[in-house]
């Protein structure tokens, strides 16, 4: 005997969306969950949610050579109400002098995403593709320097590196001057060494500590561990920049 069907509901794309919201949200927790162990993420990079809203996410990349040394550069991730079927929007917060970044500081990830494909992309090839940019200038293919995004950028580099890496090292410099300047919602803020000396220490010592319990618990001999930790470089010095690593320094010279 055959089973009669009801008549198919259609959803609009508006209650489409509505309807899949909360599977959207554990989609995102599960994504972020994957990027917060280190090993799991391009290394200098860093992103996480904002405070109001799971569809904003906002993050830093920390260049340490090539035309963008010493570059600090923060930006956020836009996702909109139909993603994973459609690509983010990244959006850098200070200004950024390169090929593939508009003047409005907008990426074009239509360049490195042609066809944004569910499942297959996701939030960490944004994030890998960032930190390539910064270090490997004219990664893509770019026939026509009038197709880029930012077609002075690119014409500059391929006339000039050398007034291509000025014109890097000014970008660098105008974004280290808003590097305090923090959007009400954002969930990555950078404050200033020197008026907040306590509050870092005391947070120095946190991490210090637990870099130690956790070394020697993995290793059963202590004399080979201390030394281990004494000649270590701490990984999350990539954080801090110019003058202000020595002050770091210093700080744990007088924790050990």
């Amino acid at each position: 005997q055959r089973r009669v069907r009801g008549p198919c509901k259609c959803f609009s794309m508006e209650e489409r969306a509505e309807f899949t919201a909360s599977s959207l949200e554990y989609w995102l927790m599960i994504e972020y969950k994957n990027l917060v162990p280190a090993h799991r993420r391009p290394t200098g990079v860093y992103v996480m949610p904002s405070f109001d809203n799971m569809l904003t996410w906002y993050g830093v990349i920390f260049v340490h050579h090539g035309y963008y040394r010493k570059g600090v550069f923060k930006f956020r991730i836009d996702l909109p109400r139909h993603y994973p079927n459609v690509r983010p929007e990244v959006t850098f917060l200070g200004p950024v002098h390169h090929p593939y970044v508009r003047a409005n500081g907008q990426l074009d990830l239509s360049l490195p995403f042609p066809e944004w494909i569910p499942k297959q992309h996701f939030i960490i090839h944004v994030l890998q593709f960032m930190k390539k940019m910064f270090y490997k200038i004219d990664v893509l293919v770019i026939h026509q320097t009038s197709q880029a995004p930012n077609p002075d950028a690119l014409e500059l580099y391929r006339d000039s590196t050398i007034r291509f890496w000025h014109a890097a090292q000014k970008c660098v410099s105008d974004c280290a001057a808003r590097e305090l300047v923090t959007p009400q919602d954002c969930s990555i803020r950078f404050k200033s060494f020197d008026s907040n000396e306590e509050e870092y220490t005391r947070v120095l010592a946190q991490i210090y500590n637990r870099s130690i319990d956790t070394e020697h618990s993995s290793d059963n001999g202590g004399t080979k561990a201390e030394q281990a930790t004494a000649d270590r470089q701490p990984s999350y010095l990539s954080w801090f920049v110019g003058g202000v690593k020595d002050k770091v320094n210093a700080v744990l010279e007088n924790l050990r």
